[in-house]
């Protein structure tokens, strides 16, 4: 194995920009690489 990083054949997601995001919901990222849409209700 060449590679050190356990990855489940997904490319690396750059961390979400507030000034990126829509006010509507925005992107996280959680610790087991999930990318989880969470709407923006506060």
């Amino acid at each position: 194995s060449s590679s050190s990083h356990a990855t489940t054949s997904l490319p690396p997601i750059p961390p979400p920009k507030p000034s990126s995001t829509p006010c509507t919901a925005f992107m996280i990222q959680t610790q087991t690489g999930n990318a989880l849409l969470i709407p923006h209700s506060q």
